[in-house]
């Protein structure tokens, strides 16, 4: 993905002054096409874009990464007598992700929360330690500049780095554990300024060795809920390299976790 402290493009020659860098996002081109649509009576959007960024770094070098950038806007599907509109959320773009990196043939993908000044609430997702995609819902602020009041769900992948992962290098296999995964959801009601990063972080510090995977499958601001508070769906993967976990091993990283959370961000359990 993007390094850290690059800078933008200018243009030597431009007509206006929109145009006076190269795309530095996939994000802004995206977000303009959303609106037009939106103007237009065209609600129910699910767009993609193969593109380019430019960058430049430190040292005067030119950098250009070609990126598949997908874009979720409005009602999932199309309302129906028999088949009520529901809206598009970020389960629903998390499965979309999960099933392009498993026709990629990225199965044991690895995620972690996205820090970014775009994206809200996020997760970067690695193969075999290099990241490959990243996905979220995009920063309320820049959507009300383009005038959308509705959630904008967003992910991007780094073609580059997808496409070097299918050199004929041979394949590194880890054995899979003959003990089962074990799988525990938790719904929280917290502060809407906290950021799963947050959450992330002082949950894997439970049990490092027993949590494998921390994931944000619901995020939902508004109605039926407090001002300023938001709910977050969570899923905790848990599992032993050397025995099978006992209920009450499960049910004590998840008792951990909640205290936690209760005392460090004031959680509510829902």
């Amino acid at each position: 993905m993007i390094q850290k402290n690059l800078k933008n493009v200018e243009m030597l020659n431009f007509s206006s002054i929109d145009q006076s860098q190269l795309r530095n996002s996939m994000i802004f081109s995206g977000l303009e096409a959303i609106k037009y649509n939106v103007n237009r009576k065209k609600i129910d959007l699910k767009l993609f874009e193969f593109g380019k960024e430019y960058h430049k770094t430190d040292n005067g070098k030119y950098i250009e990464i070609e990126k598949l950038a997908i874009f979720i806007y409005g009602p999932k599907n199309n309302q129906h007598w028999n088949n009520p509109e529901k809206k598009s959320d970020y389960y629903f773009l998390k499965g979309i992700v999960k099933s392009l990196t498993d026709r990629l043939g990225f199965n044991n993908v690895k995620s972690k929360p996205i820090v970014s000044e775009n994206i809200s609430e996020g997760e970067r997702i690695s193969y075999n330690k290099s990241e490959i995609l990243s996905f979220g819902i995009i920063n309320k602020e820049i959507c009300k500049f383009f005038d959308l009041n509705e959630d904008v769900l967003y992910a991007e992948m780094d073609i580059n780095t997808v496409l070097n992962k299918f050199s004929n290098k041979p394949a590194q296999f880890q054995s899979i554990s003959k003990f089962p995964e074990v799988i525990r959801d938790l719904s929280i009601l917290i502060d809407s300024e906290i950021k799963f990063e947050n959450i992330y972080k002082v949950s894997k510090q439970i049990n490092q060795k027993l949590i494998k995977e921390i994931t944000l499958f619901d995020v939902y601001e508004g109605k039926n809920l407090p001002k300023n508070k938001k709910s977050y769906g969570i899923s905790f993967k848990m599992q032993d390299n050397e025995k099978t976990l006992s209920e009450a091993e499960i049910e004590s990283v998840m008792s951990n976790i909640t205290s936690k959370l209760k005392k460090e961000f004031n959680a509510e359990l829902r």
